[in-house]
């Protein structure tokens, strides 16, 4: 027999079935899906934080090829005019941090 779970994402369940360890798995997977979809929204529409980033790392022949790749990719991001969204979102906070209550 099958009962929903409590929480808020409603998975169905065999009852007793899930042990302590195979929650935990099953967040851990939540965990790691939840930073794969930020990193990849950062990568899209906040690129130039990862040139600056690059650009941080100690100087190197790898840390060369990242700042190239980061350029290029931030590049691409601001043709597409991707990068335009985290500058207008960017720029409402700071009028919001700057108006006086």
């Amino acid at each position: 027999m099958t009962k929903p779970q409590d929480d808020h994402t409603a998975r169905v369940i065999p009852d007793d079935a899930m042990s302590a360890d195979a929650e935990s798995m099953w967040n851990v997977r939540r965990a790691v899906g939840g930073m794969l979809i930020a990193i990849f929204l950062l990568a899209i529409f906040n690129s130039e934080g990862f040139t600056i980033y690059a650009r941080d790392l100690p100087g190197n022949a790898f840390s060369d090829m990242v700042v190239a790749a980061a350029d290029q990719w931030n590049e691409l991001m601001t043709d597409l005019g991707l990068t335009s969204i985290a500058e207008s979102i960017r720029e409402a906070f700071l009028n919001l941090k700057e108006t006086q209550w």
